[in-house]
């Protein structure tokens, strides 16, 4: 896999910001990927050394794609579309996912009939970033369905109805079906980590709101909650609203992102703390592997959570916000 930066993005690093930086042949290398973890599958799942030479390819590809931003005198927070989000997808793969993709294809391959055919085909199934929810294109040769990433988190019964609507040509219950997943909370921090893999790697961009400041709310829960320990992670607001997701702590990169739906005259700074809080906590306990998933919300991080003070009057914050920006996206 080769990676060249386009000639648009070409110029004179140090007298100008790069512009529109596109990585030709990513969509190629992720295309590419995407067949070959299908095709794969078994082997992979069954085979740590096979995994870990997928893990490597992935990689390998996100290192060539920061290498061509550098080259181009910019970050990945500067690339465009397509390059931007394939390059997400790549990243958050990288950044330890690549086993929860990998479990949700399982989930898929179990839900589909024992020959893996739909509608009399060979199904392709790729998960990965998209603008739509899912698609599907038959071919000769396979019915190929190409799902966003946030499509890793269904168990199989819902892939198996997933499936039992295209198999009957039924697209509203499909329809039906993507929307409700993509209203739940699992689905949206999927969304969100990805986002987060193209912010602006300086620690301090991003911090200061047009409202609140998160450095500052960082100030005061480090303070309160933790005696003035923790150690700062990388702030950030993220690019847009989002409606139920309202914090994400990264773990492997330190980074904290809180969404832009806070940022607003009409959010109190109670309930930007609380939800810098909940991310600290995350920091604080990391994650718990169980039955071959990372568990966040343990009976310890619960308890510990509830120590916020006004943590009811939070929890109603919570729950009216989400109200709010739910019916602005309806």
């Amino acid at each position: 896999m080769s990676f060249e930066d386009s000639d648009e993005s070409k110029g004179d690093a140090a007298t100008a910001a790069p512009q529109a930086i596109r990585i030709r042949n990513l969509m190629a290398t992720a295309n590419w990927l995407s067949d070959y973890l299908w095709h794969r599958l078994p082997a992979l799942t069954a085979d740590p050394r096979a995994r870990l030479g997928a893990a490597d390819r992935i990689h390998r590809a996100v290192e060539q794609s920061r290498a061509v931003c550098k080259g181009a005198g910019g970050e990945p927070a500067a690339l465009v579309e397509p390059s931007r989000s394939t390059f997400a997808w790549l990243a958050y793969l990288d950044a330890g996912n690549l086993d929860d993709h990998l479990a949700a294809l399982s989930r898929a391959r179990e839900a589909l009939p024992p020959d893996l055919k739909v509608r009399g085909l060979p199904v392709l199934l790729h998960i990965r970033t998209m603008s739509a929810l899912w698609k599907f294109r038959r071919y000769s040769n396979c019915l190929h369905i190409s799902c966003s990433e946030g499509f890793i988190t269904p168990d199989t019964e819902f892939w198996r109805a997933f499936f039992d609507a295209i198999s009957l040509d039924a697209r509203d219950e499909a329809l039906r079906l993507a929307r409700g997943l993509s209203a739940s909370e699992e689905f949206n921090t999927v969304a969100l980590e990805i986002e987060a893999q193209v912010e602006p790697t300086d620690p301090n961009y991003g911090s200061a709101g047009e409202v609140h400041d998160l450095s500052a709310s960082f100030e005061r829960v480090n303070r309160m909650m933790f005696g003035g320990t923790m150690l700062r992670p990388a702030l950030a607001w993220t690019r847009s609203a989002t409606a139920r997701t309202l914090g994400l702590y990264m773990f492997s990169r330190d980074r904290l992102v809180v969404s832009k739906s806070l940022d607003h005259p009409d959010v109190p700074e109670l309930l930007v703390d609380y939800i810098m809080y909940h991310e600290l906590l995350h920091k604080k306990l990391g994650l718990r592997r169980r039955h071959g998933r990372n568990q966040a919300h343990t009976a310890q991080f619960r308890a510990e959570e509830r120590r916020f003070p006004r943590y009811n009057d939070a929890q109603a914050e919570v729950a009216a916000l989400v109200k709010r920006m739910s019916s602005r996206q309806g």
